[in-house]
């Protein structure tokens, strides 16, 4: 005649067979685990999550735990109870998931809005791209195809630039990927002009300003010639002089410098 005995031995095991106490699993995939104990009368078995029971069985020393599609939110500790009415013993086993890079997310100290952020020229700058994925991301930001800061296995990465001039505007990417996938964000930096630049710069901005002006009011013909920039002033008071020397009438629509605004002022005046 066999003894009665509590619930002993608890054993948890993969499907494979593996005996551990964390099991790696890749989303998507299933995930099968046994739990078995010695004891008599048959233990009742149950299986918990968050303290939530899974699954469970009565007057058997075995149990299995089948998760068919098996998403990341299934990460965690899961816990086997055996109890009969000499005792009580439990196990755990932790599952996690492995998953690609998701819910990328760029933040900033400025204000976001539409992805984009507006900062002064001189001031600094600061956005932080972060990720959910397991195994972390490398995370890499970008401009204009260039790298300008990277990371391995971390899913955070700041960028930081501590000195914005007009040259930092534009689009800036942060790509994340691990092993099983990849995805990226961007954010749009616009550079406020400041009244405090170096002379230079005000000077390049001036004549990038009046170049712009010109291609924009005025299409056409004249536009090849006013890009020409004060070259063509020069030309203009020639052809003036041509004009009164020889008294010669040229309708405006033949004027091919007509449309060439060469008042300095009304081009800079607001710069």
């Amino acid at each position: 005649m066999r003894h009665d005995d509590p619930p002993q031995t608890l054993s948890i095991a993969s499907l494979d067979g593996i005996k551990d106490s964390s099991i790696n699993i890749i989303e998507g995939n299933s995930a099968v685990i046994n739990c078995s104990v010695e004891s008599f009368p048959a233990s009742n078995l149950m299986w918990r999550h968050l303290n939530v029971t899974m699954n469970r069985t009565s007057s058997n020393n075995e149990l299995w735990l089948k998760i068919p599609h098996i998403t990341y939110r299934e990460t965690g500790d899961y816990q086997c109870v055996a109890e009969n009415k000499h005792g009580a013993v439990e196990g755990s086993i932790t599952l996690t998931v492995e998953y690609s890079p998701r819910n990328l997310l760029i933040t900033s100290i400025h204000v976001i809005k539409d992805s984009s952020i507006n900062i002064t020229e001189g001031n600094s700058a600061m956005i932080i791209c972060s990720v959910e994925s397991f195994p972390a991301s490398n995370l890499t930001w970008r401009h204009l195809n260039v790298t300008m800061n990277r990371t391995s296995s971390n899913n955070e990465l700041w960028l930081d630039i501590p000195h914005v001039t007009y040259r930092e505007s534009g689009h800036y990417q942060c790509v994340a990927e691990n092993e099983h996938g990849a995805m990226d964000g961007s954010i749009t930096i616009t550079v406020k002009l400041s009244n405090l630049f170096p002379i230079q710069e005000r000077r390049d901005m001036k004549q990038e300003t009046k170049t712009k002006r010109c291609a924009n009011e005025y299409e056409g013909p004249a536009y090849e010639n006013c890009k020409m920039d004060w070259a063509l002033r020069n030309q203009k008071k020639k052809f003036e002089e041509m004009k009164s020397n020889h008294n010669v009438h040229v309708h405006q629509e033949d004027d091919i410098y007509a449309n060439c605004n060469f008042d300095e002022e009304a081009v800079y005046g607001n710069v």
